[in-house]
């Protein structure tokens, strides 16, 4: 038999016996309900469930991006669905055009996934960087955009001396620490690129100290 709250192969996620309470609530506290109710069941691996909750929560509250957020990540980790977690993403961006959050996934995604841009491997790289340069002018303490801009940089153009001129000018204001590591080795690994070795071997050896 199937387990209760399960479901069979193919049928719709059952109804918690809690939801039933949470719609007779008032829009924006429904939504905190539908949200509360996604953080358990992603807490139980129900990524199906969870997804339907978090865009629920999504239409009955459109002031917030957080829900568009949370089913972006779980399309994207859980169902492998980098394209429906892009759009996700690309609708919150079009209703909080300034939610980082959703600029710095997107972002990772087309880094990660160019061919979903439909302006093509270039277009992600470029796309993937302007959205990066905004999420660090917002919040300037955000170290996984700040680290994604290297690699983007880097990307930016298919112009392998155009990426070292990227790079080269991102380590002139890349203070001293992690982020200055990542990007003198993307640095060495551009300058590799355009068969510059010697150099790019002293950076790799600066590198190891």
């Amino acid at each position: 038999g199937v387990a209760a709250g399960q479901g069979t192969a193919g049928s719709p996620p059952p109804t918690p016996p809690r939801l039933g309470g949470i719609l007779t609530l008032p829009p924006a506290d429904r939504a905190a309900g539908f949200s509360t109710l996604a953080a358990g069941a992603e807490k139980q691996g129900r990524w199906e469930w969870a997804t339907y909750l978090h865009l629920r929560a999504a239409d009955l509250d459109p002031t917030s991006p957080s829900p568009l957020c949370s089913a972006a990540l779980l399309h994207d980790e859980a169902r492998g669905d980098t394209l429906g977690a892009a759009g996700l993403c690309r609708r919150a961006l079009g209703a909080h055009p300034n939610c980082t959050k959703a600029m710095t996934h997107l972002a990772r995604l087309l880094l990660e996934h160019p061919t979903i841009a439909a302006a093509g491997q270039k277009g992600a790289f470029t796309e993937a960087q302007q959205l990066l340069d905004a999420a660090c002018v917002l919040d300037p303490t955000d170290a996984e955009a700040a680290c994604l801009l290297i690699t983007a940089r880097g990307r930016a153009g298919s112009d392998p001396k155009a990426a070292k001129a990227n790079l080269q000018e991102t380590l002139t204001r890349t203070p001293p620490g992690p982020l200055r590591l990542e990007a003198q080795h993307a640095y060495g690994n551009a300058l590799r690129d355009i068969g510059q070795y010697l150099p790019a071997q002293m950076v790799y050896e600066s590198l190891l100290g």
